[in-house]
């Protein structure tokens, strides 16, 4: 397996993005444009694509679900115990930003492209409990080191959450899989040409999202935050779905990739909504995005050698 055929081409469509932006090529606009479209539109569809490929013992297998689950569980009590060490206010960043995985716009295309299109019902899955577990352990966790924010905010977010389209697809496709519910060959081909688009245009607004400005105070803390996102995460997804649940092949490989993706860029939105740390927040983004392109391509290789 030539790693750098598979993990190389996604990074190097990133920083074309993040280049195109650095030129100026498009308005000011267009990256948030962009991001409405994947968001609302496109990925929604390529994720309930996903899961109507999903085969049925992988729908009855809660092995996944709980596996996972633990594995940003556990995460966060590391990372949560780490940051006692810190200043207080700046804790619920830095743990957030240690577990909260980019699955949906960086972990599904680096799993697909390294496993193929027979992994794309288990990432599919994988982001829907990713966004469940790191919503609610983020709200709790940043909650409890704001004193400013109320019960009202807290209700916004959850509202904001169970709106989430990405969510809403991956349950709709999910019962569309497990009733098998035949879809027309014309739709299946239009989610085909979405899907087509969906990952490239997904990789953009990951690089219209880079920002090196962000990178400057506290580098220690991107560096430790990072190396628990990063390395930590996936090395304990692999011993906990390897030895706890006796998980293997395509199951094993998916979480960990999806385990050892970068911080995901809504962890800025929600250290801003509960008065946390947000400058620390966006550099451990920005951080952990650039250093994955040179974690995941190793992880990749001892993980198929």
């Amino acid at each position: 397996m030539q790693i750098q055929n598979l993990v190389f081409p996604l990074f190097i469509v990133i920083f074309l993005g993040y280049a195109l932006k650095r030129a100026k090529f498009f308005s000011d606009g267009f990256g948030s444009e962009l991001n409405r479209l994947v968001y609302y539109v496109a990925f929604p569809l390529l994720l309930f694509s996903d899961m109507l490929d999903l085969r049925s013992e992988d729908v009855s297998s809660l092995v996944l679900v709980l596996g996972f689950s633990l594995v940003i569980l556990a995460t966060m009590i590391l990372s949560s115990l780490i940051s006692l060490f810190m200043k207080r206010h700046r804790r619920g960043a830095f743990i957030q930003g240690s577990f909260r995985a980019n699955l949906a716009y960086l972990g599904l295309p680096i799993t697909l492209a390294v496993l193929g299109k027979e992994a794309s019902g288990i990432a599919a899955v994988l982001v829907g409990v990713g966004a469940v577990m790191d919503a609610l352990l983020s709200i709790a966790v940043l909650r409890f080191y704001d004193v400013k924010s109320n019960e009202e905010d807290v209700q916004r977010i959850v509202k904001t959450f169970l709106a989430n389209p990405l969510i809403v697809s991956i349950i709709i496709g999910f019962f569309f899989s497990y009733l098998r519910v035949s879809v027309p060959e014309f739709l299946l081909e239009t989610l085909s040409l979405v899907s087509r688009i969906s990952l490239p245009l997904i990789l953009f607004v990951i690089g219209f999202s880079l920002s090196f400005q962000m990178i400057k105070e506290s580098v220690y803390l991107d560096v430790f935050s990072a190396l628990i996102k990063l390395l930590i995460m996936p090395a304990l997804d692999y011993l906990i779905m390897l030895w706890l649940f006796d998980v293997s092949g395509t199951l094993l490989y998916a979480t960990v990739l999806m385990a050892a993706t970068p911080t995901a860029t809504i962890s800025y939105t929600f250290a801003k909504e509960f008065n946390a740390d947000d400058k620390l927040a966006g550099s451990i983004v920005n951080f952990s995005t650039l250093l994955s392109m040179v974690t995941i391509p190793i992880i990749v290789y001892l993980l198929f050698h």
